[in-house]
């Protein structure tokens, strides 16, 4: 229903009756036709770990639709129990970049429903935000690390992001609930689409025939999205190569000793 909704929309409405009044009788008209198990779909994505790729794909089943609280902002991503209890009208999903503090684990948890943690390799995470903050100028480290190149960008990434990177796949991974949590790596996404979204759907509680995956998964594929096959790399797009293992192209021997002692391998399995 949502992808219809939206079709109409753009279709027949004028731009000034597009905004948040007819996305809320969106979600007010889902809620009533679908009867989804969970109203909010929580997913905790580190950055660069495919997270927007998940996000788009739950936005393809039937009724749902993006919806992130107001507070969230760029470099902010602490929850508000009461921005999900109770949950915001009709069908939401809600991809968050949410550090695994204490306070935010306590509301993930109050909530007593399911949600899915996205992770991925912490050198290929190094290299996708290199690029994707180079080409990013209103990003706020853009000015640290503006004309240098990749393999330095690499080297900040070392000294500045990468212990708190590392903090938040272990920190996620020791304490996820093991019912209500699912952990995903970006890795397997890659491996199996079909497989690893369907597991998501299953999670969430939501009724999706293989057709149904099949078709959403190949909609939002890195081909038909970009145009090129993966590997073929764009640098300045945010959809750059859709590949794991770039690592090996881009890190000398010294700064993946450096990853080695950083990462968890409760939270990088081999």
């Amino acid at each position: 229903m949502g992808s219809t909704f939206r079709q109409f929309r753009r279709r027949y409405l004028p731009a000034s009756l597009r905004g948040k009044p007819l996305r809320r009788l969106e979600r007010e008209f889902a809620q009533r036709r679908y009867r989804h198990p969970h109203r909010n779909l929580l997913v905790i994505g580190q950055q660069k770990s495919g997270s927007t790729w998940l996000e788009k794909m739950l936005c393809d089943l039937p009724g749902f639709v993006r919806w992130v609280p107001g507070n969230i902002k760029f470099g902010q991503a602490d929850l508000r129990r009461s921005d999900f209890d109770p949950p915001p009208p009709g069908y939401t999903v809600t991809k968050v970049h949410t550090p695994p503090s204490s306070a935010n684990l306590g509301v993930v948890h109050a909530l007593g429903r399911p949600y899915v943690v996205l992770t991925r390799d912490l050198r290929d995470i190094a290299v996708s935000w290199s690029f994707y903050v180079l080409n990013t100028p209103d990003h706020h480290r853009y000015k640290d690390i503006a004309g240098l190149p990749v393999e330095r960008v690499i080297d900040y990434f070392i000294e500045q992001r990468l212990p708190e990177y590392a903090w938040w796949q272990s920190e996620w991974t020791r304490r996820l609930d093991p019912k209500l949590g699912l952990m995903i790596r970006y890795e397997d996404l890659l491996d199996d689409a079909a497989g690893h979204f369907a597991r998501v759907v299953e999670h969430f509680g939501v009724q999706a025939g293989p057709d149904r995956i099949a078709r959403i998964v190949e909609r939002h594929a890195f081909a038909r999205v970009t145009g090129r096959k993966p590997g073929q790399e764009d640098h300045t797009s945010f959809y750059r190569k859709g590949v794991a293992g770039d690592w090996c192209n881009h890190l000398s021997p010294e700064q993946a000793s450096d990853f080695g002692a950083a990462m968890d391998p409760a939270a990088n399995p081999a």
